[in-house]
């Protein structure tokens, strides 16, 4: 009986191994949106350049395959970090977003950062904060 219990477990770690590995490879920023807003945990919109007018800037990602994992969204303007925000990723496809209040004088390029919790740049999108903005 307990050479078949060691067969088991050796039979399982053959199994589990390539799927874990499998599973970290495919962990992945799906979708990275900035948006002027999200409803029903969805963006509205999917925009490269924001309007002067819109005083609120709302980056939504989906990441797949990082359960567990901390993810951060970095906003950064003019070279500074402006805000950074924390989650928890709670399931195999989470949707996940943050917002950022942007006055009249911040115009320019933004940069938003998905960086994970040893501090890496995994997924960064940029967009323009202008008048006339399309």
């Amino acid at each position: 009986m307990h050479k078949s219990a060691i067969a088991v477990l050796a039979l399982l770690s053959i199994l589990w191994l390539p799927l874990a590995a499998q599973a970290e490879a495919e962990a992945e920023v799906a979708r990275a949106i900035i948006s002027t807003g999200v409803v029903d945990r969805e963006p509205v919109d999917d925009l490269e350049h924001l309007n002067i007018s819109d005083e609120r800037a709302y980056f939504f990602t989906e990441l797949r395959g990082m359960a567990g994992q901390r993810v951060s969204h970095r906003w950064s303007h003019a070279g500074e970090v402006q805000a950074e925000v924390d989650f928890n990723v709670g399931g195999p496809r989470w949707r996940v977003w943050s917002n950022k209040g942007i006055m009249g004088h911040q115009r320019g390029e933004w940069l938003v950062e998905v960086v994970n919790a040893e501090g890496e740049v995994i997924h960064q999108k940029r967009f323009q904060y202008a008048h006339g903005a399309e």
